[in-house]
Order: structure tokens, then C-alpha cells, then sequence
């Protein structure tokens, strides 16, 4: 479901075209206005399949209505936000060796855990520019790669849920690596992927992380050519119980679906079961924060969270209480209360990746 996203809307659909076809995309459109409408009725002709529905808070309900429609006529159903693009990354040859000497170089701390959370890994070393690695230890979350030379950056403090959860399960210093510059667009690369994991009948499946585009500027004319700066957000165990990750379902299998696409009941499966694939989401959602936060004010209107916008109050019961869309009102609190540049990324942190830029701007020379 998509609602006045059309910065990137074209950008999505031939991305998402020139992986599966422009005839197995099937866009919701919130009542959006005449920019977007005017795109999708372009691509409408090419094949792309639209459907209009004016309730934002039973997106989770439209989309399985519309999954149960398809059912017999796909492998697998993945809903996807009109800010999110499908990536992969290749998890069997990490520089484990690599891995294995940092932790050596780490024995002066307290304790130290490597979690290996990929069973196909294999002990193949690559390069070691392709990893960027997040641990906790002494209260921080901490961040290392190759290009800081060995320095310490503090990401945040463990104050935040994420990092007590990390802390509670793994111990005080956690190892995760992510091949983040091995991140692959190409369809082939994709399609063969998702035919290796077709005949697994899991039901339901997780993607492996997100790249999660920073936000840098009040404004981009050009988002997707000109935002190239991600971090990497791993939901996997935000609050210690349930993968939060976005989740893709076998069709025949899926009961219900919810309305972030984090979890949808599946026959046969707990909330906990899902098979993680190497499979990640660029997640352009920082697009400007003239952009995120007319994104922000459509989600709380959509979901009716609040009747006054600038009641500072109840927007901040509302995060307390944990309703959907709670990440959403706090980027709004913290624009009404700090103004727009406490909304800003800082300049050269973060991870480059151009992959997708360079991926779409290939697709648009080829139209």
C-alpha cells in the first residue's frame, strides 16, 4: 500500500518490474494525489496491477485479502512498503579467519561472544572491506570496520531496548557481521535465490536485515540517485522475543497478516518460526525530512491515533501504550520539540552503498 510516495514510486516499480514483471506487482494506493496517480496509471498499461482502498489501518487486512486472491498463481507472497527494495548478499564465504582475529584482539575485555547466526557460512575468507561488525560491551553498542582502523565508535547506549535485550541473551560483548558492501541487485543473483528457497516450504520467511537510508538533507529532488549513505538495523531480536524483520509467506500457508508485515499467522508455525534468508531490504524511509515527516502525519492520520497534531501529550501516551505505528509518532514528537535538524543524520557516518543508485539508473537508460 502506497500513499503520495511518488519521490520514488517509479523508481520502485521498475526496480520491482525488472526483477519479477511488471504483471506480478500489485500496488494498494491509499488516496494519493495526482503525481502518483498519473504514475501508476502509466505503468498500469505495462502490467502492473492497481487497486484502491481508502482505510489505512486495515492495510494488513487488504493485503491478505489480496494475497488469498493470487494464492494459486505464485510461490510466495512478499508484501512490501513502496520504500523498500529487495537486495541480496551472499552469506557462504565470510572472512570468518578475519572475524576470528579481531576477537583474539578483543581477549582484554571482560568476556567475549561470537554469534554465528547463519548456519551456510562457510570458512571461505574474502575480503575484509566487505564487513562492517556491531558489538556490544561495557554499555555500549560499538561499531567496527576495516576503514576506523581498530577505533571504537559508540553507536548508542544500552538505555535503549535493543541493546538490553542483545545483552540479556548474548552476554556483554556481541560479534555480528554483516557483507554489507557484497549487497547484490542483480536479478539473476535474486531469482536464483529465491528458487533455491522455493522448494523449502517453510511458510514464512525472514529477510536477513535492513540497509536503512540516513537522512542528511531537508530535502533530495533525486532520493534514490542521491541518498547512497545506509545503516545497517537488524530487528532480529529488538525486544528479546520476536523477530520484527520483515517476513515474506507460501500463500497457502498464511492465516493472517498484520499491518507492518512483521510476522502474519502461518499454518503450523509459532510467532518465532521463520526460515532467515540472505535476502535484505534497502529501506529508503529518510528520504528529507520535509518527506519523512508528511510520511509521519499520514501514517498517525491513517491509523487515527490522534485528532490534534500538535498535542505533545497525548502523542507521547500513544508511544507509551505501544500502538502501531508508536517509531512513527515519536520522529513526529522529536520534530515538534527539537524542529527538523534534530532529525538529521551526521555527515560521513554510515555505510556508502550505491548498488541499488547504480542499479535504477541502469534500468532507467535501458527504458
Amino acid at each position: 500500500m502506497q500513499k503520495d510516495e511518488d519521490d520514488i514510486l517509479e523508481e520502485w516499480i521498475l526496480y520491482h518490474g525488472y526483477l519479477f514483471g511488471y504483471d506480478n506487482l500489485y500496488i494498494i494506493d491509499n488516496c494519493s494525489g495526482t503525481a502518483s496517480q498519473q504514475i501508476l496509471k502509466r505503468y498500469q498499461a505495462k502490467g502492473i496491477h492497481v487497486s484502491a482502498q481508502d482505510d489505512y489501518s486495515k492495510k494488513g487486512e487488504y493485503l491478505y485479502q489480496l494475497i488469498q486472491q493470487t494464492r494459486n498463481q505464485c510461490d510466495l507472497a512478499i508484501p512490501l512498503d513502496i520504500d523498500e527494495f529487495i537486495g541480496y548478499v551472499d552469506l557462504k564465504n565470510l572472512p570468518m579467519a578475519y572475524l576470528r582475529d579481531l576477537v583474539r584482539k578483543t581477549q582484554s575485555l571482560d568476556q567475549a561472544y561470537y554469534l554465528s547466526r547463519y548456519p551456510q557460512v562457510k570458512t571461505e575468507a574474502k575480503t575484509p572491506e566487505e564487513v562492517t561488525i556491531h558489538y556490544v560491551t561495557k554499555g555500549y553498542l560499538m561499531q567496527w570496520s576495516p576503514c576506523t582502523e581498530e577505533r571504537l565508535v559508540a553507536l548508542s547506549s544500552v538505555t535503549s531496548s535493543h541493546c538490553q535485550a542483545i545483552i540479556k541473551r548474548y552476554g556483554p560483548l556481541l560479534l555480528v557481521y554483516y557483507p554489507h558492501v557484497a549487497s547484490s541487485c542483480d536479478r539473476e543473483q535474486i531469482l536464483s535465490y529465491f528458487r533455491e528457497i522455493i522448494p523449502r516450504k517453510e511458510g514464512r520467511y525472514s529477510f536477513a536485515y535492513y540497509l536503512t537510508s540516513r537522512c542528511t538533507e531537508i530535502d533530495y529532488e533525486h532520493p534514490i540517485q542521491q541518498i547512497t549513505s545506509f545503516d545497517v538495523v537488524d530487528y532480529e531480536h529488538y525486544d528479546g522475543k520476536f523477530n520484527y524483520n520483515k517476513k515474506f509467506f507460501e500463500p497457502c500457508k498464511l492465516l493472517s497478516l498484520d499491518h507492518g508485515n512483521h510476522f502474519g499467522r502461518v499454518e503450523g508455525l509459532t510467532q518465532t518460526q521463520y526460515y532467515k534468508t540472505q535476502l535484505v531490504l534497502f529501506h529508503l524511509h529518510h528520504r528529507g525530512v520535509r518527506k519523512l515527516i508528511e510520511k509521519c502525519r499520514n501514517d498517525i492520520r491513517g491509523l487515527k491515533i490522534v485528532q490534534d497534531f500538535q498535542n505533545v501529550r497525548e502523542l507521547r501516551d500513544k508511544v507509551k501504550q505501544k500502538v502501531c505505528g508508536a517509531h512513527n509518532i515519536e520522529t513526529y514528537l522529536t520534530y515538534l520539540t527539537a524542529g527538523p535538524g534534530a532529525l538529521l543524520s551526521l555527515e560521513g557516518e554510515g555505510i556508502t552503498i550505491d548498488t541499488l543508485a547504480r542499479k535504477i539508473q541502469e534500468i532507467q537508460s535501458q527504458k
